[in-house]
C-alpha cells in the first residue's frame, strides 16, 4: 500500500517537474548568444531579423519605365511583305506588331516591366508562315532608353 502511494505521488508530480525543467532550460537558452552567427546586415541592424537588409534591397530595384526595342533585320530574306512581332510574357508570348521605320528596321515601344522575363522576335511573311528568331529568347539589357537587337536569321 505504501509503494502505491509513492508511485501515485511521483505520477502526479512528474508533469509539474517536466514543465519546471523545460522552463529553466528555455530561460537559460535565452540568456546565451544566438545560434545564428551571420553578421548583421543593413543600417542599424542588430536583432532586426534582416528587415533593414530587405528595405535596402527594395530601394535598389528598378522601376518600370518606357523602353524602345529596335530590331535590325539582317536575314537574307528581309524582303517586303513581312511583319515583325515582339512576343513577351505580358502578351502570353503571342506577339505585338512592331512598327517599320526604315527598310530592315523595326521598333516597339512599351514598358520595361513587360520584358522582365525576356522577349522574342517573330516574323510572319505574306504566305502566313511564322518564323522565330534563331537566337530564341533574349534578355533585356536596359531598363530605359533604346535597345538595339540584330536578327541574323529566322527558323521555323
Amino acid at each position: 500500500m505504501r509503494i502505491s502511494k509513492s508511485l501515485l505521488t511521483l505520477w502526479l508530480i512528474a508533469p509539474i517537474a517536466a514543465v519546471a525543467v523545460l522552463s529553466v532550460w528555455i530561460v537559460l537558452s535565452m540568456r546565451g548568444e544566438p545560434w545564428m552567427n551571420a553578421p548583421p546586415v543593413g543600417a542599424g541592424a542588430a536583432q532586426t531579423g534582416g528587415a533593414n537588409a530587405l528595405g535596402e534591397w527594395l530601394a535598389h530595384r528598378n522601376e518600370a519605365s518606357q523602353i524602345r526595342v529596335v530590331v535590325e533585320d539582317r536575314s537574307e530574306d528581309s524582303s517586303g511583305g513581312l511583319r515583325l512581332f515582339l512576343a513577351h510574357r505580358a502578351n502570353d508570348w503571342k506577339g505585338e506588331p512592331m512598327t517599320a521605320t526604315t527598310p530592315g528596321r523595326w521598333e516597339w515601344t512599351g514598358s520595361s516591366a513587360d520584358l522582365d522575363e525576356g522577349f522574342e522576335v517573330i516574323r510572319t511573311g505574306e504566305d502566313g508562315v511564322t518564323l522565330r528568331d534563331a537566337e530564341g529568347r533574349r534578355r533585356l539589357h536596359l531598363t530605359s532608353g533604346e535597345q538595339v537587337v540584330v536578327v541574323g536569321r529566322f527558323v521555323p
